[in-house]
C-alpha cells in the first residue's frame, strides 16, 4: 500500500472518531525508528534516532516536519513540529512497541496511535487480507463478518461488518487500525488504539498457510487469504516475521517492532 493510500484510509478512519519480506525494525533503545503514527489526520513517522517525518498531502513523498526524543525508561517523549514545541504523556508501550499516547501541541490534545511499525518498507497493495467466518450469528435478525488486513510494514487493520438481516437490512462497518507482530512459532499478536470511543484492544491468535485462528473469535476461524484489489499477496509468508516472542509472552528473545522499548 503506497503513502497516499494509507492517508486516504487514515483520514477516513479518523473522521470516524497498508513487498518484500523484511521484517519490522527492531527495536533501539531510545529510537522510534520505522514507527508510524497518526494522531487524527495524516501519517507522521519516525525517521532514525530524532527526526519526523509528515505525509505530504494528495502525494507519495514525505517531507521532514519535525524532531523528536525519547526515553524507553523514563517513558518519556517530546519534540517539535513545524517549528513548535509538542509533548506526550500517557504513553502505553508493549512488546516492545510504543502503542499510543496523548500529544499536547500548542494547548491541543489527541490521541496517538501506532499504525506501522517500518513504513520505510511501503509498497503498493504489499498486504494480505483474511476473511473470517462469520461470527455472532442471531437467526433472522444479524451476523458479523471480520476481515483481517495485514501488511509488509507491520500494518494491520480490522473490518467488522454488521449485516442486518431482519428490518432495514442495511451494513454497519467498523474499521480499527494498528499493528501486528508474528512470532517464529506462528504466535501473532494485533494491537489497536484507542478509537471510535473504544479502548486499547489487543488480539491474539495463531497464524499459519492455513489461514488465521483469533482467539475470542466464534469460530475462531480459518480466516483464510483472500485476493482483492488492494491486497495481493498470495501466500502467508509474505508477512514479516519475528524469530522469537517478547519477553513475558513465553519467549525468551527481545521484543521486536518499530520503535519503543520493552512494555
Amino acid at each position: 500500500m503506497t503513502i497516499r493510500g494509507l492517508e486516504y484510509h487514515l483520514i477516513n478512519l479518523f473522521l470516524w472518531a497498508g513487498l518484500s519480506s523484511k521484517v519490522p525494525m527492531a527495536v533501539l533503545a531510545d529510537s522510534l525508528d520505522g514507527l508510524m503514527v497518526s494522531c487524527g489526520g495524516p501519517g507522521i513517522g519516525f525517521k532514525g534516532e530524532n527526526e519526523l517525518e509528515c505525509t505530504i498531502a494528495g502525494t507519495d513523498s514525505l517531507r521532514i516536519c519535525g524532531s523528536y526524543s525519547f526515553d524507553s525508561v523514563a517513558n518519556t517523549l517530546s519534540g517539535t513540529y513545524d517549528g513548535s514545541s509538542w509533548t506526550a504523556s500517557s504513553l502505553v508501550q508493549m512488546d516492545g512497541i510504543l502503542l499510543t499516547y496523548i500529544i499536547d501541541y500548542g494547548g491541543v490534545s489527541g490521541i496517538c496511535n501506532a499504525f506501522s511499525l517500518n513504513y520505510h518498507n511501503y509498497g503498493p497493495f504489499d498486504s494480505a487480507f483474511l476473511k473470517c467466518p462469520s461470527q455472532n450469528a442471531i437467526i433472522g435478525v444479524s451476523y458479523v463478518d471480520n476481515g483481517y488486513t495485514l501488511d509488509s510494514t507491520g500494518s494491520a487493520q480490522l473490518r467488522s461488518k454488521i449485516e442486518l438481516v431482519a428490518g432495514s437490512g442495511d451494513t454497519i462497518v467498523n474499521d480499527s487500525w494498528g499493528v501486528y507482530q508474528w512470532f517464529g512459532d506462528g504466535t501473532i499478536k494485533m494491537y489497536f488504539g484507542p478509537q471510535q470511543s473504544r479502548p486499547l484492544d489487543i488480539k491474539e491468535g495463531l497464524l499459519d498457510n492455513s489461514g488465521l485462528y483469533v482467539n475470542g473469535f466464534i469460530p475462531p476461524g480459518p480466516c483464510l487469504l483472500t485476493l482483492t484489489e488492494f491486497s495481493l499477496f498470495t501466500s502467508i509468508d509474505q508477512l514479516p516475521k519475528l524469530p522469537k516472542l517478547p519477553p513475558g509472552n513465553g519467549g525468551g528473545g527481545e521484543g521486536g517492532g518499530g520503535g519503543g522499548g520493552e512494555g
